[in-house]
């Protein structure tokens, strides 16, 4: 999945996981980047190209201790958009 891209230590702990278990690492990496490293935080959303006023309103909005799943599914969302117009292109490519 395109956020492995994006965190590449995902990748080395899961291995070849299904999509849950990715969702649950990155969930818990978040938590850690909310509570230690919003900086590094905030250049993931950035390069992930996360819709920044959704993240505002998640950040302003949600109970805290909810913060890291709203979080998880924004980018989650995110990257499978992002997949599904590279499918799309790359098929349309030919015309």
């Amino acid at each position: 999945m395109i956020i492995e891209k994006y965190l590449p230590e995902l990748k080395s702990k899961l291995g070849h996981k299904d999509s849950i278990e990715l969702k649950r690492a990155l969930n818990k990496k978040l938590q850690q980047l909310l509570n230690h490293d919003m900086q590094r935080l905030l250049q993931l959303i950035y390069r992930i190209d996360v819709d920044e006023q959704k993240f505002r309103e998640i950040l302003t909005t949600t109970p805290t201790d909810h913060i890291s799943e709203a979080v998880t599914n924004l980018i989650w969302d995110r990257c499978l958009q992002k997949q599904a117009y590279r499918k799309y292109y790359r098929g349309n490519q030919d015309s």
